[in-house]
């Protein structure tokens, strides 16, 4: 299990050109029925075993992991972070502004609800959509096949059942990714044919 993850989480960070700016590390969490991943700054990657399970070929297992690997080179981390303290200091602001008005609750629930529908969700949507992107291209320049990528959104739309509305969730739906990385394949696949070519303009690393 754990070289199976060794082994394709360095070929992917190498192809990132990211191998020697961050201490890349995984860790693997052995619970069966979590189906998760996630990284932190830095490059550290922590995947439930229920997700390696899932993508049960190396293909797939790359798209998990490319995934990952985009949102540490892309550095979403910390730009979440530095929305969600802009957020938080904005509603402090207004508090302060509004402290003596009856309309002060109101107003704040407002501001809730158009920062978490109108910033902070889409945002968290586009990192996830950017994430993607990269981890497509990085799987493929590591060797992989980047069609495992659709073939595993599909099977996580038919096995996930029914969701929250999209525009309510951080995460694109399971469709919506595979149709997405449906359009990027043909470039992801000259990446799998000629793994020397350079990385797409403005995709970190390049």
């Amino acid at each position: 299990m754990h070289e199976r993850v060794s082994e394709v989480f360095s070929r992917v960070v190498k192809a990132s050109g990211w191998d020697r700016r961050y201490q890349w590390e995984h860790t693997i969490i052995d619970e069966p029925k979590t189906i998760n991943a996630g990284i932190y700054p830095g490059g550290k990657m922590v995947m439930f075993s229920g997700m390696l399970n899932f993508a049960e070929s190396d293909d797939k297992l790359a798209a998990v992991i490319g995934h990952e690997a985009g949102h540490a080179i892309a550095r979403h981390g910390g730009e979440r972070f530095s929305q969600v303290m802009a957020a938080q200091l904005t509603e402090t602001s207004l508090g302060l502004a509004l402290a003596s008005s009856r309309s002060a609750p109101y107003v704040h629930a407002a501001f809730g609800l158009g920062v978490t529908f109108g910033v902070l969700l889409p945002y968290s949507r586009l990192h996830e959509t950017e994430a993607d992107y990269i981890g497509l291209i990085l799987a493929a320049k590591g060797g992989y096949d980047p069609r495992a990528a659709v073939e595993l959104w599909e099977r996580m739309e038919r096995e996930k059942g029914s969701r929250i509305p999209e525009f309510m969730s951080t995460h694109p739906a399971p469709g919506t990714r595979a149709r997405q990385l449906t359009k990027w394949m043909p470039e992801a696949l000259q990446y799998r044919h000629d793994p020397y070519r350079p990385l797409p303009l403005g995709l970190p690393g390049s």
